[in-house]
């Protein structure tokens, strides 16, 4: 996922930070469409909602998604953490949206934040 803007934006000089053994951890997990690339990508339709004088949106289907593919993923093969899953969305009201689900299913562990955040 790091070679593409890194060569692009950055003259090829991004480079990942995590063990190798880390970043492959999830390689072959049962709920990814290609086993070997352990990154899902979701386009979900919905709409953007805001809250009161919230500037910031969020869209309630994507939370219903990635919920979805959260209780698939930490109910699939081989095992893995909440702590071992990070959601990335680009909107500060989702980040507390999918927090509070996150929350109420037990899943306090699961990284949850914006693009920025995630940097």
């Amino acid at each position: 996922i790091l070679k593409y803007p890194s060569d692009i934006f950055y003259d090829g000089e991004l480079i990942a930070e995590a063990p190798v053994r880390e970043r492959n951890a999830l390689v072959g997990h049962s709920v990814l469409p290609n086993p070997d690339f352990p990154i899902l990508f979701h386009g979900i339709d919905g709409y953007d909602t805001r809250e009161g004088n919230s500037p910031s949106w969020f869209n309630r289907d994507e939370v219903a998604v990635v919920e979805s593919r959260c209780e698939q993923i930490l109910a699939g093969e081989p095992k893995i953490n909440p702590q071992e899953i990070g959601v990335v969305t680009p909107y500060r009201k989702q980040v507390q949206k999918l927090k509070y689900v996150f929350s109420r299913r037990g899943w306090d562990g699961i990284k949850v934040g914006s693009v920025e955040e995630f940097q």
